[in-house]
């Protein structure tokens, strides 16, 4: 039963948020406040839907609804609760759906008190966080639904993997996809000023995205070193797998992005560099995803092989294109 509501409340999430995009694009096309406030909403509507979906993925979890598939290959009775909890993003699946619910708040979040500085860039902002948040919301239905029935009911799960039992399994992951998403803001905030020409007030409008992707980035690479070093041993700080190194690369960029803002703003001449940077960061998270979710590389907490890898490497090509 919560197997089928998960779906249809994913389905319900897709369709809002493809409607708010359209909604917040004929609002620009009419120049009408009618189908900007009902873009709103969808919006709104869409990061509820995702988030019910998580809670409903939560109970599952804590019920062990071994009817549910991904929770029967992640969970099992004797889990300890705090593992359960964070079992949710312990696979490809929930972790996916956590993607989305992130994409979908955090493009209610722009919404919610903009600055002065992106008020003008919001409408377009929105249409480009739509897009994003419907790309993500699409591949968790139709490619990696968690909510997807086992062929049987086992009495018990295969409870989660050995190396996913630490503490570091609860905070993080959850701040890597924050760090992830958060870019996507600034990204969006870019491609709205370009289109607007309005290039002047972007970089003072995406700063506070920037620096707390920046920083939740940062956090969980640090919470990620010191979980390699306990389970890794010795030197696994600094042995780290190419699934590290994509959470750094784009920490790196962030880093030089700030620099360059902080640049513009003392007309220096780095907007253009900052723009640059943004494009550069998204791209590099796009790439992280696509190389830990295609079964392109081996690491102890790569994901296996699914057909998400192709999909995320189109959409790496369509954001260095559209960019």
């Amino acid at each position: 039963m919560l197997g089928e509501i998960g779906t249809i409340l994913i389905g319900l999430g897709l369709v809002t948020a493809l409607y708010a995009t359209l909604a917040v694009y004929r609002s620009i096309r009419r120049e009408d406040d009618l189908w900007w406030e009902s873009g709103r909403n969808g919006v709104i509507a869409t990061s509820v839907l995702l988030g019910a979906t998580v809670v409903l993925l939560l109970i599952a979890f804590l019920n062990d609804d071994f009817s549910i598939d991904y929770v029967a290959q992640h969970s099992s009775r004797a889990l300890p609760l705090y593992l359960k909890l964070t079992a949710i993003w312990g696979g490809q699946d929930g972790s996916l759906l956590l993607w989305a619910f992130l994409q979908a708040l955090f493009g209610a979040l722009l919404l919610a008190r903009p600055s002065d500085e992106a008020e003008p860039l919001l409408p377009w902002g929105t249409v480009v966080m739509g897009m994003i948040t419907s790309f993500f919301v699409a591949m968790t239905l139709f490619l990696s639904n968690p909510f997807a029935a086992g062929q049987t009911v086992p009495t018990d799960g295969q409870g989660l993997n050995p190396l996913l039992r630490h503490p570091g399994m609860v905070f993080h992951p959850p701040a890597m996809y924050l760090g992830y998403v958060g870019l996507a803001v600034p990204f969006a905030l870019a491609l709205a000023a370009l289109i607007t020409r309005r290039v002047e007030d972007w970089s003072a409008a995406a700063r506070p995205w920037t620096l707390g992707a920046w920083l939740f980035l940062g956090v969980g690479l640090l919470l990620g070193m010191r979980w390699a070093y306990d389970v890794l041993g010795w030197g696994g700080y600094w042995g780290w797998d190419p699934v590290e190194n994509a959470g750094l690369m784009p920490w790196l960029t962030a880093t030089a992005l700030l620099h360059t803002m902080i640049m513009d703003d003392q007309r220096r001449g780095f907007r253009w560099w900052s723009m640059i940077m943004t494009v550069l960061s998204s791209t590099l998270v796009l790439f992280g995803t696509f190389t830990t979710r295609s079964g392109l590389i081996q690491s102890v907490h790569a994901f296996a092989r699914s057909p998400l890898g192709p999909y995320f490497l189109a959409a790496m090509g369509v954001t260095i294109v559209g960019s």
